[in-house]
This record gives structure tokens, sequence and C-alpha cells, in this order.
């Protein structure tokens, strides 16, 4: 019979779990709480929340998001550091900050972006994506230079059509 706690933490992990951009999946066994206290500090400033919670309670809570697909990564202790900016700046890091407590049993197992699955290794190439507004900027700089040229094309064409007939204007009227 689930308790009035586990019932408010379920929906508590579950609004999270839709507001966030992004979730990691931290693996944090023999973490002194002030290691845990000073991660969470270092996340803070950019827009990441980490939460502890029972597996049980993160499964059930990431199938009443919608976000399946992390069941297998649930094992062990679990942390979730939500990302509510940036993926991959937020991703980038919770894998920093990861690296630099330097403890083997503190990994990245896996996470989620969107309603997408991501293993450890899906995290790691998140976070060394640019952003999304320079990804959307060098699209936009690739499509106008494209309609430029093929407007300098266009162009071209016409331009030498001209060309040809005011030749063929001069010589008719040298005759």
């Amino acid at each position: 019979m689930p308790t009035a706690k586990k019932i408010s933490d379920v929906a508590e992990l579950t609004s999270r779990f839709q507001r966030a951009n992004a979730a990691v999946l931290l693996h944090y066994r023999e973490l002194r709480v002030s290691e845990l206290s000073d991660l969470r500090r270092k996340l803070r400033p950019s827009n990441i929340e980490v939460k502890i919670a029972k597996n049980t309670l993160l499964l059930i809570a990431t199938v009443n998001a919608g976000k399946e697909g992390l069941g297998s990564l649930f094992t062990g202790p679990t942390a979730v550091a939500f990302i509510y900016g940036n993926e991959p700046q937020g991703a980038k890091a919770v894998s920093d900050a990861v690296k630099a407590l330097r403890k083997e049993n503190v990994k990245v197992t896996g996470g989620i972006l969107g309603a997408t699955p991501l293993n450890a290794a899906g995290v790691e190439r998140l976070s060394t994506m640019r952003p999304r507004e320079e990804q959307i900027a060098t699209l936009l700089g690739a499509l106008q230079a494209s309609a430029g040229q093929l407007a300098a094309t266009l162009n071209g064409g016409i331009q030498n059509l001209v060309y040809a007939l005011a030749a063929y204007q001069d010589k008719l009227q040298e005759q």
C-alpha cells in the first residue's frame, strides 16, 4: 500500500520530468553528503536541479511523465540531474561536475532528452553538441549562402543575355 509521502514524491518527480528539457542519471555510490551538496551547488547556477529518490519511485514517475525506456538504468543508488535550460550546456555542466569529483564510483549512466532515452555515450555526445541557437544560425547561414549562389547563377544567365543583345544591337548599328 503506497504511503502519502511516496505518492507526493512520485507526483513531484513526475512534475520535474515533465518540466525538464532533459535529465541526466547519475550513479553515486560512495559519495558523501558534503560532496553531493557541493555538486548541487555547482549545478544550481546552470539551472540544473539534482534529486535523489528510490529507483521504484523514479521508474513510476518516468512512466507517468511519458518518458519510458529508462527502467534498465535505475539500478543502484541513482540521482537525477534535471536540466531546465539549454540541454547541451546542462549535460556538459553535469559531466564536468562529475569528472571534477574524481570518484570512480560516481558516473553518468544515461539520461533522457525530451522523450528519447539516452545511454551514457548519448549523454556524452549531447554534452559536446553546440547550443541550439548556434546550430540554427549555422543552418540559416548555409541556406542564405545557397540562395545567394542561386540568385547569382540566375542573374548571370540574364546578364549574359543582355550583353549578347547589346553586342548584337551595336553590330546592327555599325552596319
